[in-house]
């Protein structure tokens, strides 16, 4: 399956639990933080 790639738009106190969500979900993939 192809991965869903996600950047994160800032990195405040939402960023930070979205980063850790995106981490541990196998079918997402970290595009880069903003």
């Amino acid at each position: 399956m192809k991965k869903i790639r996600a950047a994160i738009v800032g990195y405040g106190n939402i960023g930070h639990f979205v980063l850790d969500a995106l981490q541990v979900a196998p079918y997402f993939e970290i595009a880069g933080i903003v």
